[in-house]
């Protein structure tokens, strides 16, 4: 049915005048909206009547003017454009159902109401270029190639969400192939596909497909040498990272530094390598290798050595060295250059050196020549007037260097010097050693004798197909490699003798007898023990010096305390131990003492003692730990001492406290409960204030009377349930921080230092797989930023 002209005129300039006005009729006004419902039955089609109706601009004001009645609806239909993440359907709600109506021939962004002509033949070019979808680009890609900690676990988590898709076969085998082709011509280790890193790089191509569709993967790839020049922009930045990390660690003394030398197998180039072990504000126990640099001194004396660990902290914000605490080895240019600093020595290598020495492993008469092998593998080039004064002190003097902090001990030494002049352990000959106890340094040497023999026949292989065990191999720097050729010697005996036979090679076992290495592997097990529980690495181990040192005195001071030994520590590790082991322990009550073994043993007690001296830190961080806090096993006036060091420390930072809290503004001030505790040691020069009932050292040195419950009084004094106690102390002082203020910061300073320089000898252990033969002709400074990239993604686990 037609209308009259007049009636369409009239709806045509009512139409014109609401949009120049912008005026815009409600559905309160039934006589407007007949008239536009009689447009719409004019067109054609809804498109050309929407369109009629409608313009970008009229849409935008409506969206933001009148949400009740306009909105934007999502595209329901599977898209893979990312521009429909944003953009959506403008819609109106409908008067007869309450219902949104999409408005066609027009999008919307959903976040600032932009919109479009859009058709499906029209595409997303003006979507894909609004701003809106721009900062969702850069937003994911910042989530997926973001190098700060803060967006590190978001990438984690993102890999959980991607879609799930199941690949037909067909698929499923050319990926395959192309893996397979992958590894065999690059020669690959099968390993790598499973690697992270690579998920991470195959990922975001996914993702770079699902906006480009395909293309050609050679655009988003660089160059070796574009890729190399980004390495050391990338290592600067995460450098930057580790700067802000350590800076809180760094303020507080909760930072320990581990530096040492090496040198590749293939260029023989020497590099420093410097490990950090710290304590966060949190009390999360962290390690992170700061550097292995090519060591670029003109000698390897203690001074060059030490100005190339001040340049080498110099980029992590780290120029005062006595807010370090050092852990080391003992090489000779080591010592000198710490000399100055609160320096503690490695306790494994410790033990390394006494048992070398126990056992004439390594004759005195080669440390004068040859540096250290833990110090520096490459110094042959050095001169000898370099190191002349260290080298010559390092031979004796080294051995019985006392510790920064040493604790004071009552004079029972006229005893000792008067035996030990005789019989200087640290001096004695091997031909001055009776003969039964050579026969037992004969019998190690025999041993290593014959692994190496089957392992250069191949007879190994021959062993474990008649049951036994591989022999292993034991080399002079690691102690528990002998240990090791010992115990697998003693599973595989009766398999190895059998093979020796059938090769008419059965000399080669005559003097090597079963009964002695049984009591050597008796002898040794406590070191062993002690030595793989002190090295690892992921929590402090500062604590366990003191415990582990009073345990080998306790296991070496008798046989039976030894015997003792193997059965109580049989039933409480955690370790796999081989099979011939459980039963020698079931036979080990009816071993005897050898007269030689009995020499060993007394050797190895005598030189424990003589080498090695605990520093009172040692005694502090076990009286830190919840478990070990009463110190069993010391005597009173070590206890003493202890105590009186601790509220020493604990005066010290309360002065530094009172310090920073002058230059703080209040808002900072966020613990009431420290803030009282501060203002209760402000009384501490109040003499006459009743002190705690201790037991008094007598010495005239520390006159330091402590106040009546303390920090340190209620802790020794608070009562705690053990079976809920960690093995981390870090974790009992993250919960009574509150309570412990002062004591907690020093159980920080004190947990932070590890018991070994382990951690360094890891770096070095990760730099000679990187420097492998394929690699040789890497750039030193190369390595350098390799080892920082790794260590700061470790960091960020």
């Amino acid at each position: 049915m037609s209308l009259p002209s007049s009636t369409l005129s009239s709806t045509i300039t009512l139409s014109t005048k609401t949009f120049s006005n912008s005026n815009f009729i409600s559905a309160g006004h039934p006589q407007s909206s007949a008239p536009m419902t009689t447009c719409s039955s004019i067109t054609s089609s809804n498109s050309s009547s929407s369109t009629k109706k409608y313009t970008s601009e009229r849409i935008k004001l409506l969206l933001k003017q009148q949400t009740s009645t306009y909105t934007v609806i999502k595209n329901e239909k599977t898209n893979s454009s990312l521009c429909w993440k944003v953009f959506g359907f403008p819609a109106k709600k409908s008067e007869a159902n309450g219902e949104y109506e999409k408005i066609e021939g027009f999008t919307s962004c959903q976040t600032c109401n932009q919109t479009f002509a859009y058709t499906p033949s029209s595409g997303t070019r003006n979507m894909l270029a609004h701003q809106c979808v721009k900062n969702l680009t850069n937003n994911n890609n910042k989530r997926t190639t973001s190098s700060s900690s803060s967006t590190q676990p978001k990438l984690n988590s993102m890999m959980n969400i991607f879609k799930k898709v199941k690949l037909n076969e067909k698929e499923i085998d050319t990926v395959k192939d192309l893996t397979c082709s992958w590894i065999c011509r690059d020669m690959r280790s099968f390993k790598i596909i499973e690697d992270n890193g690579l998920k991470q790089l195959l990922q975001e191509f996914v993702i770079l497909g699902s906006k480009y569709g395909e293309f050609d993967v050679a655009n988003a790839l660089r160059g070796a040498d574009t890729m190399s020049n980004h390495i050391y922009d990338l290592a600067n930045e995460y450098r930057a990272i580790l700067k802000d990390i350590l800076q809180e660690p760094l303020e507080s003394g909760c930072i320990c530094v581990s530096p040492d030398l090496w040198s590749d197998n293939h260029k023989k180039i020497p590099y420093l390598g410097i490990t950090a072990t710290f304590v966060t504000k949190q009390f999360e126990y962290k390690i992170v290798d700061l550097c292995c640099k090519p060591f670029l001194g003109d000698d390897h004396s203690g001074k060059s050595l030490l100005i190339a660990i001040q340049k080498a902290l110099e980029p992590f914000g780290i120029y005062d060295l006595n807010k370090l605490s050092f852990m080391s080895d003992r090489g000779a240019n080591l010592i000198k250059a710490l000399e100055d600093y609160e320096t503690l020595y490695c306790f494994p290598h410790r033990i390394n050196n006494v048992l070398k020495r126990a056992f004439f492993q390594l004759p005195v008469h080669r440390i004068k020549t040859n540096p250290p092998a833990t110090t520096q593998p490459s110094a042959s080039t050095t001169s000898v007037n370099n190191l002349n004064d260290t080298d010559e002190s390092s031979s004796e003097d080294e051995e019985i260097l006392q510790p920064t902090k040493r604790i004071r001990k009552k004079k029972q030494t006229k005893k000792q010097s008067s035996s030990t002049n005789v019989n200087d352990p640290m001096k004695l000959d091997l031909k001055d050693l009776p003969v039964v106890a050579r026969e037992i340094i004969e019998t190690i040497k025999q041993c290593k004798k014959l692994v190496r023999y089957i392992k250069k026949n191949g007879l190994n292989k021959t062993i474990q197909e008649n049951g036994g065990v591989a022999l292993q191999q034991s080399t002079v720097v690691r102690w528990l490699s002998l240990i090791n050729l010992l115990e697998s010697l003693v599973t595989s005996y009766e398999q190895t003798k059998r093979i020796l036979n059938n090769r008419r090679q059965q000399a080669k076992l005559n003097k090597i007898d079963e009964y002695t290495l049984k009591q050597l592997i008796c002898l040794l097990k406590p070191f062993k023990h002690v030595l793989q529980l002190v090295q690892k690495g992921d929590s402090p181990s500062l604590y366990m010096v003191l415990p582990m040192t009073l345990t080998l005195k306790k296991a070496l001071s008798s046989f039976d305390e030894l015997l003792k030994y193997q059965t109580t520590t049989t039933k409480t590790t955690d370790d796999k131990e081989n099979s011939s082991e459980q039963g020698s322990d079931e036979e080990s009550e009816l071993l005897v003492e050898s007269e030689g073994f009995k020499i060993l043993r007394l050797r190895v007690l005598e030189l424990f003692n003589l080498m090695f001296e605990l520093d009172l830190r040692h005694y502090t961080a076990t009286l830190l730990h919840p478990c070990y806090r009463q110190l069993r096993g010391c005597s009173n006036s070590e206890r003493d001492e202890v105590h009186l060091y601790v509220r020493e420390e604990m005066k010290r930072i309360l002065y530094h406290s009172k310090q920073q809290q002058q230059d703080v503004s209040p808002e900072i001030k966020k613990r009431k409960v420290q803030i009282s505790f501060l203002q209760e040691y402000e009384d501490d020069n109040d003499l006459n204030s009743p002190s705690i009932n201790d037991k008094s050292s007598g010495s005239e040195d520390y006159s330091y009377i402590p106040l009546q419950a303390d920090e340190l009084t209620r802790y020794l004094s608070m009562e705690l349930d053990k079976s809920k106690l960690s093995s981390n102390p870090l974790e009992f002082w993250k919960d009574y921080q509150g309570a412990f203020p002062i004591l907690s910061v020093l159980a920080r300073q004190i947990h932070c230092i590890p018991a070994s320089s382990a951690a360094v000898e890891r770096c070095f252990s990760s730099s000679g797989f990187i420097v492998n033969e394929r690699r040789a002709c890497l750039s030193p400074d190369q390595l350098d930023n390799i080892i920082v990239i790794r260590s700061v993604k470790n960091l960020q686990k």
